[in-house]
């Protein structure tokens, strides 16, 4: 055997590991424990926006327990768990709580500390949890298709108002949604696309959900003289005023809604164009927000205008649910299997849309 090496047998399988190889330090693994602990309390804490009444109190509360959980940089804690052979918690969505807990309980164990975490009679366990997400996903998309336990869906191209075929081809091919982005196109062109998911559904007997994702307002780069060229490093001026500066030095980029800036503080993350480009708020001017790039996809990119800009840690009060969205969702609502919101900031956004859904079920009632 190689020096520094030593060798372990069990049930037959052989394994060996160098001697200077170390577990994770204690400190490390006590670090891990205390962070989840806090998370552990803050999701209990986020209980308190559910109040007492309402439908589907376990997965409302399991939906707050997750997202509370996701606004923490899982990275580092997860290698830790990881040289453990603990679980990471990267499928925790169905029982983040339970999920939570079993990982707190072994660190417990590696710890050799004692234990006594305070349950949540609101939040499922693992095979609940499990039996509510089968269930949910049901309600939203129909069954499962045979041998598949994921559903596909689609946002349909501008075309499929206009090319049945193509719509015929995509469920065939085993979409079982689509997603009609109220961002593009029009009323007429929406009514035609449905028109064909319903006649191609038919056709192929298959179940196909219709899903639309209403606009809200508009975060997006605004009119540019020409594409900003971009890496890790530059700068970017991200401007209250409508039009740039040519020459600018940084390069200005208008947005078009200015009032979002209004909420952007420094240090907090932005991306521009669906991810592929990011950086951090330098500071915050009269003038408008400096952002620091520090990724950029392929090592180098160009910003174009109308592009989308999301700043996910920022708490940007805006009213989610515009003018222009409830025109839409007159219409949206008679042809919708499930209504999306894209810029929710508030519980009144979500309300909002829930009120004139059933206001238009009432009518549609009265009408029948």
């Amino acid at each position: 055997m190689p020096a520094g090496v030593h060798s372990a047998v069990a049930r037959g399988v052989r394994s060996h590991w160098p001697m200077d190889s170390k577990p994770v330090a204690t400190n490390a693994l006590r670090g891990a424990f205390q962070e989840l602990l806090t998370i552990r309390a803050e999701m209990l804490a986020s209980e308190g926006a559910l109040g007492v009444v309402g439908g589907r109190l376990k997965s409302r509360t399991n939906f707050l327990h997750y997202l509370t959980l996701r606004r923490h940089d899982m990275r580092p804690l997860q290698d830790v768990l990881a040289r453990e052979g603990l679980s990471s918690l990267g499928r925790c969505e169905a029982h983040t709580l339970a999920s939570l807990d079993a990982v707190l309980r072994a660190l417990a164990r590696l710890l050799s500390v004692d234990l006594a975490l305070e349950p949540s009679a609101r939040a499922p366990g693992f095979d609940e949890g499990a039996e509510l997400l089968e269930s949910n996903t049901r309600a939203l998309f129909g069954r499962a298709p045979p041998k598949r336990a994921v559903r596909i869906m689609v946002t349909l191209p501008s075309e499929a108002a206009e090319d049945p075929t193509l719509v015929s081809q995509l469920i065939g091919h085993g979409v079982n949604a689509v997603r009609i982005n109220c961002a593009h196109d029009d009323s007429r062109a929406w009514g035609r696309m449905v028109e064909n998911v319903r006649n191609a559904a038919r056709e192929a007997d298959r179940h196909c959900t219709i899903h639309f994702d209403l606009c809200g307002p508009k975060l997006r780069t605004g009119a540019l003289a020409r594409p900003v060229s971009l890496r890790a490093g530059d700068q970017i001026l991200i401007t209250r005023g409508p039009r740039p500066e040519k020459a600018a030095s940084p390069p200005r980029v208008p947005c078009t809604l200015p009032a979002a800036l209004e909420y952007v503080r420094a240090g907090e993350p932005v991306w521009f164009d669906d991810g592929k480009l990011g950086g951090v708020v330098d500071h915050v001017s009269p003038e408008g927000v400096t952002v620091r790039i520090n990724y950029a996809r392929k090592g180098h990119r160009k910003l174009q205008p109308d592009r989308g800009i999301n700043f996910p840690e920022s708490a940007i009060d805006i009213e989610g649910f515009t003018a222009d969205d409830r025109e839409d969702l007159t219409f949206v609502a008679p042809h919708a299997d499930s209504v999306g919101l894209s810029f929710a900031q508030r519980v009144s956004d979500v309300q909002a849309v829930q009120q004139k859904r059933r206001s238009w079920a009432r009518r549609a009632l009265a009408s029948s």
